[in-house]
């Protein structure tokens, strides 16, 4: 695979995490509102945000790996932080300069 290519799947892959984590959180904002004005009962809270974490977790291990390698590219994410090359292979993820 070229470099533009691991390029381009990575970037997919970064856009899909992002819309996925948006979306979470829209949804634990909105349980949690309801959940303060007492409108859903806890428990029903926990049963749709156990499932929603679940899913988090999921896509992190999933989709945050490298394109060439197929190696989890570690917590670099959660510190808002783009890996630039891949920690265990070395391809170049990002062109930036």
């Amino acid at each position: 695979m070229n470099t533009e290519k691991i390029q381009s799947v990575f970037k997919k892959r970064q856009q899909s995490i992002i819309r996925s984590m948006i979306g979470i959180s829209v949804l634990v904002a909105s349980v949690s509102f309801l959940v303060l004005r007492e409108i859903i009962p806890k428990l029903d809270a926990l049963a749709v945000l156990i499932p929603a974490f679940g899913y988090a977790i999921i896509i992190n291990l999933t989709k945050w790996r490298c394109p060439a390698c197929h190696h989890h590219l570690g917590k670099l994410y959660h510190g808002l932080r783009e890996p630039r090359y891949c920690s265990y292979c070395g391809v170049k993820l990002i062109n930036k300069k």
